[in-house]
């Protein structure tokens, strides 16, 4: 004797089921398929999609245990296959859990200073969906920057999942609970053993026929990571036996950065006012752990036929009976998959898929991370007020244009990014850091949305170019802006390659400097000015040689001072003319010489007096 029913909260109509068939698979939504007929006649089946619903499963063994199944979840799909206007018609109808439905969001988000637990934790508590996370907290750390992008809810979730090694599953005891765990350990172990029978209608718990198989799987992961606070890359491995050279490679920029610390502290506060994300070798070790944990876990099958219907995906088993060590001395199994089929009026089939209990479990990597090809736009963000916002590596944040998330520190808006810039090298090379509200374009490494990296920039109508366009389309220019404030200050270097009018620009703002280590040489073909509005200073410590090819003028529009502390010599080769319009006062206070090779004349408009302190000699 057998039963079937479908409750679907809301909803008058009451089918009635003719036959059923639930697929379950760890890690996966359930899927679970029904064909009813009715005498109804619905006019909406739109109506019946994402309504909740019930399904039970229910028969008696033929020894008197009844054997029962209850799944909840929503309806997923309602089709109507054969209508009767006078009789039964027929309609199709799926169940999935609630969990299905994070698949019909796909967005793009950004999620900071979260674990693992924290970020699905949080994507579940929005849908109203029921869970349990059975983790160990130390082996999910908390991450700096994960970005869904352009994935389902569900996808996104599954990833992250897939990625820490945490398995899910549905406990149909707690109205089909949702259910997370990294360690069997966690996993519900079924009271009582199954017993194996050669026989088609046991009177016990019971499996009536067992395959077990193994396959070739990776005995060596690699896992290779760089982070750029690093000299080197760093590679761990983890090896299951090392017979053939089965070896699982793996290299994904920032694979092994957590965050080691939260709120200000380190050695680089600004870098790490969040927390101090670094890389780290334990966390490396565990992805390479996990590569071969999973790989282990999944080259042992066992596939059963059970006459029970509570062994689901998660449920952890013990078989007694069999001949096989493997299987018999209460081994542990685990259920990965079932298979359940049946009718009101034919057999029912339960086929059970497991595998062996006695090593890690961890699901396969099954949903690929998204890859961005291209690279992206972005604005530079800050704190108010701040124009230049960068942290000890001349690092900044963006906000991209996609991210529609509201947002009261508008600074946190992505995680710290590095910016390429023109050259690069120990403590030397180029260096123009993107300021606040200028627009970036964005790339990433490997394609990663969890590593982006400033590549460009780019002017807007906000921040327009620096000269007119297309009239000055001849120059090229490397411009700056003071700040804070602008108020029009800036530095300039620029060339202007307009044929016949070529010319190098350069202007400074407010102070320049040069310091050259050895020689230093100009050249100028043709007039050079030079004006100076205020002081002028030449300080040579060694020689000074001037020479000057003609004529040379000096116009002192006040005083002249000059001191020479040694020898000063003065030859003229032609004319020599001085004109004092007021006094003139020559002072040797040591000997005076004066030799005249030619005649000597001598004007006195006044009076001439000398005076001599020795003698005098014509």
């Amino acid at each position: 004797m057998s039963e079937i029913t479908l409750e679907l909260e809301g909803q008058p109509l009451s089918p009635s089921l003719r036959s059923f068939s639930i697929r379950e698979v760890v890690s996966r939504p359930f899927d679970v398929k029904l064909l009813a007929r009715s005498e109804q006649v619905v006019a909406d089946l739109e109506a019946f999609v994402g309504t909740g619903a019930t399904f039970l499963a229910r028969y008696d063994d033929g020894h008197g245990v009844p054997r029962e199944l209850r799944v909840r979840g929503v309806c997923s799909m309602a089709q109507l296959l054969n209508a009767e206007p006078t009789g039964l018609s027929t309609y199709g109808f799926r169940l999935a859990p609630k969990l299905v439905l994070l698949d019909g969001r796909r967005r793009r988000r950004i999620h900071q200073h979260q674990t693992t637990v924290g970020i699905v934790g949080s994507i579940l508590d929005e849908w109203g969906i029921e869970h349990e996370f059975r983790t160990e907290d130390e082996r999910h750390p908390r991450f700096e920057y994960r970005v869904q992008h352009d994935e389902s809810d569900l996808a996104f979730v599954q990833r992250l999942l897939e990625a820490a090694g945490i398995f899910y599953f549905f406990d149909h005891a707690k109205d089909s609970k949702l259910i997370l765990s990294d360690n069997l350990e966690h996993a519900e172990l079924r009271s009582v053993p199954l017993r194996y029978v050669d026989e088609e209608a046991p009177d016990v718990d019971a499996v009536t026929s067992l395959q077990l198989s193994h396959r070739v799987a990776v005995l060596e992961a690699r896992v290779r990571d760089y982070h750029f606070l690093r000299r080197t890359p760093h590679e761990t491995s983890r090896e299951q036996r090392a017979e053939l050279p089965l070896e699982d490679f793996d290299y994904t920029p920032g694979a092994s950065t957590v965050e080691q610390s939260q709120g200000e502290g380190g050695d680089t506060p600004n870098a790490d006012i969040d927390g101090a994300a670094r890389a780290d070798d334990a966390h490396l070790d565990r992805i390479a752990e996990m590569r071969v944990e999973r790989a282990h876990a999944h080259a042992a099958a066992v596939v059963l036929d059970v006459n029970v219907l509570d062994v689901h995906p998660g449920t952890t088993f013990v078989v007694t009976g069999h001949p096989h060590p493997q299987i018999d001395q209460n081994a542990k199994l685990l259920a990965t998959s079932t298979d359940i089929q049946g009718s009101v009026d034919d057999v029912w089939t339960i086929l059970v898929e497991a595998t062996l209990g006695d090593r890690p479990y961890r699901p396969p990597l099954l949903t690929r991370r998204p890859r961005i090809e291209s690279m992206q736009s972005a604005t530079v963000v800050g704190p108010q007020g701040e124009e230049i916002y960068t942290d000890e590596y001349g690092r900044v944040r963006v906000r991209f244009h996609w991210d529609g998330q509201p947002r009261d520190d508008e600074e946190r808006s992505s995680c710290w990014i590095r910016v390429s810039q023109g050259w690069a090298g120990t403590g030397f090379g180029m260096m123009a850091i993107p300021r606040v509200g200028q627009e970036v374009l964005v790339g990433f490494l490997d394609g990663n949305p969890d590593q982006p990296v400033v590549m460009g920039r780019l002017y807007n109508a906000i921040n327009p170019v620096p000269h007119r366009l297309p009239e000055k389309r001849t120059i090229s220019t490397w411009r700056s802006q003071s700040t804070p404030g602008g108020g029009g200050g800036f530095n300039e270097i620029y060339f202007d390659d307009k044929r016949d009018e070529e010319l190098v620009y350069m202007h400074a703002e407010r102070d320049l400097e040069k310091d050259v280590g050895r020689d230093e040489r100009h050249h100028v073909g043709n007039d050079r000015h030079v004006q100076i509005d205020h002081d002028l200073g030449h300080y040579v410590d060694a020689q000074q040689t001037e020479v000057t090819g003609a004529d040379r003028r000096i116009i002192v529009r006040g005083d002249m001072s000059r001191c020479v502390h040694g020898h000063d010599q003065q030859r003229i080769k032609q004319q020599s003319r001085i004109t004092v319009e007021k006094a003139r006062h020559d002072v040797t206070k040591h000997s005076h010489y004066e030799r005249v090779g030619g005649n000597s004349h001598v004007q006195i408009g006044g009076e001439l007096r000398q005076k001599v302190g020795g003698k005098t000699s014509l």
